[in-house]
């Protein structure tokens, strides 16, 4: 079919045919130009094989002549190949002639370190291996045993294969080296042992330093480590005892006995240091501290089990653990010194315990670490032992003084609650209170305003003890009990001690001396206020020495304790437990001052003020005010009643207490004074003559309120309604602010009460009427 007879699209348009025949047209080019451009090349083509084929003649002669030179290279080549067989044969010839040569050197070297061994060692085949007085050179021999065991295994086996080849001929079969040389070191080692024992028993310490040079070199380093160790407990133990045989104290025996063992064990460790690193090298000083730790241990262990037989402790101990403990006069004065020497002794144990296992510690760690940089393998070869051991230090963990501490903390705990309780019993039952000097009268007599102005009846006397003797009594058996445990080093007495001590303040200190201040006010009983009172001085004072007390506790658990341990962190916070409690103290002293404020100090201010309001008025002529000016009556008086109270209030009280109740005075006063203010009535002159009062009057509390100590600060604040009021007063026109006073402002009057105060100026009223 022709192309024209195909049929059309039905959507095809005229466009579409023109773009296609455009580019039909476009190809039909571009083909002939192709067509073209080969057609022109044919020539170039046929020239450049014409050119070849003339070349092919020339080719063919230079491939002929280079025939004979191919025929030279690959002889040549075989040639090389030949040579390169003979000379990897004849590398081969050479490798074993140094091989042998080698292998004849360490023969050589093998015969004569055996021969020179034999020769060392001539002794030692005749005497069995007994008699350690027999002449040989112990130390050449243990040179060559470890020179040989620190030269290359392959060389000394090639070399003893060389004496046992059957083209070697002896007379007999030799031993073998390898055995020859075990045999003979085991026989060194044997004598070295038996020479150590015979320089430990007559304390030769050259002798010892020698054989301990040996050791290392006959491979026995840990045989070594072990001997010296034994001796070196052994010798600690010979010290410790010829130390005290020339008798000691009864009263602190097994103190001494274990304070000296423990001694004598820590400077032994110390000298051994330099010589087990020198021939043993640094960390195996760990495996002498562990011997040394657990022979130590066990002879405090007898000590301290002696210590309980002899210190009758158990029976002790279960006496004052008694549901009902005997009276006080079962146990004589003689029974008293004894639990107190038991007790001192108690804790002198632990704190040397507890020393001589921190030193231990703090010796053995560094020389783990120092074997563990060597690698796990030394390590554990060096550390090796039947018992478990901490991984930390080497020592043993199941040492037998563990037991033991913990019992003796516990009978210390006993001991220290039973002696405290008694010595603090004791000090309050010769509390000298009512024998103080300076109370022979009322400190605070019956307030009344007819109280006439006369000071002669308040001179000072020569001496008023403020406080009794409990107080420093009590602190001291306290500060004592916590200084001993502090120095016992064990956590857990420290703690019980502090609550001891904190129960013990709360029961026998603090409830009586707070019931005291609190007792029923009698102003005429002298004795009963001077019992309320000395018992707010022994308060204060007891809040004021607890703080004082606990610092040096806490520096001492600084300097003697391990920094960061839990223990450390334990006691310390045992310490700052007891030093809280004087918040405790602190609020029984404030309440026992609130109550002597409320029945002692404010009737007589209030008094005070009754008595200074005679025949006073704020509502003046020119003249009158101009009289009080003067001559204020009103200061006059009430200045007069505050210094006699005032110079009561310091005679007898701590300054602490009397600033107190000074402020505590003024708060009494300014209450007193705004309801009397508000029944009054003024006029302008008399308003500023208000102002002058009360501004008069803050500063008398100023001034005696700094004089007992206190801040003027904490009395001026109590004036500020009172100088509020006086502001208002003093207006000239009765203008009441709709402003709300700020919530915050404790002196802020309200508008009822401006109102109130205004309505109270009776020169105001008139003119608005």
């Amino acid at each position: 079919m022709h192309a024209l007879d195909l049929p059309l699209p039905a959507d095809l348009d005229a466009p579409q045919i023109e773009l296609a025949l455009l580019l039909l047209e476009q190809e039909e080019a571009r083909v002939d130009a192709e067509i073209a451009d080969a057609i022109d090349a044919v020539a170039a083509v046929d020239d450049a094989h014409a050119a070849l084929a003339a070349l092919a003649p020339p080719l063919a002669a230079v491939h002929k002549a280079l025939a004979p030179a191919q025929t030279a290279i690959d002889a040549a080549s075989a040639s090389a190949g030949a040579i390169s067989a003979r000379v990897r044969f004849l590398d081969r010839e050479v490798a074993q002639v140094a091989r042998a040569r080698r292998l004849v050197r360490d023969t050589q070297r093998l015969q004569r370190r055996l021969a020179a061994l034999r020769e060392a060692t001539a002794g030692l085949a005749g005497d069995g291996g007994d008699d350690v007085d027999v002449d040989i050179d112990i130390e050449a021999a243990a040179a060559i045993v470890h020179e040989y065991a620190a030269a290359s295994p392959d060389a000394d086996a090639d070399a003893a294969a060389v004496l046992h080849s059957p083209f070697v001929r002896f007379v007999a079969a030799p031993e073998p080296p390898a055995a020859e040389i075990a045999r003979t070191a085991a026989a060194l080692v044997a004598r070295v042992a038996r020479m150590f024992d015979a320089a430990a028993a007559s304390a030769s310490t050259r002798d010892i330093g020698r054989c301990l040079r040996l050791f290392p070199l006959l491979g026995e380093d840990l045989r070594g480590l072990d001997a010296y160790a034994r001796f070196l407990a052994a010798t600690v133990a010979d010290r410790a005892r010829l130390s005290l045989d020339a008798g000691v104290s009864p009263a602190n025996a097994y103190a001494l006995r274990l304070t000296r063992l423990l001694e004598v064990a820590a400077a032994a460790i110390d000298a051994t240091f330099p010589l087990v690193e020198a021939h043993y090298g640094r960390g195996r000083m760990a495996r002498v501290i562990r011997h040394v730790h657990a022979d130590v241990a066990r002879r405090a262990a007898d000590i301290v089990d002696q210590f309980a037989d002899e210190r009758h402790v158990t029976r002790r101990r279960a006496q004052m653990l008694r549901d009902e403990p005997p009276p006080a006069a079962a146990l004589t004065d003689h029974d008293v010194q004894d639990i107190a020497a038991t007790l001192a002794e108690l804790a002198l144990l632990l704190r040397q315990l507890a020393t001589f296992t921190r030193y231990a510690e703090s010796r053995a760690a560094p020389e783990v670490q120092a074997l563990a940089a060597e690698g796990d393998a030394t390590r554990d070869r060096i550390l090796a032992a039947d018992e478990p051991c901490d991984p930390a230090t080497g020592l043993a963990a199941d040492s037998p003084l563990a037991p033991r501490v913990a019992w003796l903390a516990d009978a210390y705990g006993a001991f220290e609650a039973f002696f405290v309780a008694r010595s603090v019993a004791r000090a309050m039952a010769l509390d000298d209170t009512d024998a103080l000097a300076g109370w022979d009268a009322a400190a605070l007599p019956t307030a009344s305003i007819s109280d006439g102005d006369d000071d002669r009846a308040d001179a000072d006397p020569a001496f008023v003890a403020l406080t009794s003797s409990c107080v420093d009594d009590v602190f001291f058996v306290l500060r004592t009990a916590l200084d001993r445990a502090v120095a016992t080093q064990q956590p857990g007495a420290v703690d019980a001690v502090g609550r001891l001590a904190t129960a013990t303040l709360g029961s026998a200190l603090v409830a009586p001396l707070e019931a005291r201040a609190l007792a029923p006010w009698s102003p005429g009983d002298a004795a009963r206020q001077r019992r309320a009172l000395v018992a707010l001085n022994n308060l204060d004072l007891a809040a004021a020495y607890l703080p004082r007390t606990a610092e040096p506790l806490r520096e001492r658990v600084a300097a003697e304790w391990l920094p960061g341990s839990p223990a450390t962190a334990t006691a310390t916070a045992a310490v700052d437990a007891v030093a809280a409690f004087a918040s405790r103290i602190a609020h029984a002293c404030q309440r026992g001052r609130d109550h002597v404020a409320l029945h002692a100090v404010k009737p007589r201010v209030r008094a005070a003020l009754q008595h200074a309001y005679r025949d006073i008025k704020y509502v003046l002529s020119d003249e009158e005010f101009n009289d009080a000016q003067a001559d204020n009556l009103f200061q006059k008086r009430f200045g007069r009643r505050l210094a006699r109270l005032a110079r009561r209030l310091r005679r007898h009280l701590a300054p602490a207490n009397c600033a107190a109740l000074l402020v505590a005075a003024a708060a009494a006063l300014a209450a007193d004074w705004e309801r009397a203010i508000r029944q009054s009535k003024f006029n302008m002159l008399g308003a500023l003559m208000f102002d002058a009062d009360v501004r008069h009057v803050m500063r008398l509390f100023d001034a005696e309120a700094v004089a007992a100590g206190a801040s003027a600060a904490a009395v001026r604040p109590l004036f500020a309604r009172l100088l509020r009021m006086a502001d208002v007063l003093a207006v000239e026109a009765a203008v009441v602010d709709d402003a709300a006073p700020a919530s915050d402002d404790p002196a802020a009057l309200t508008r009822a009460e401006v109102a109130a105060l205004l309505a109270n100026r009776v020169d105001l009223n008139d003119a608005n009427h």
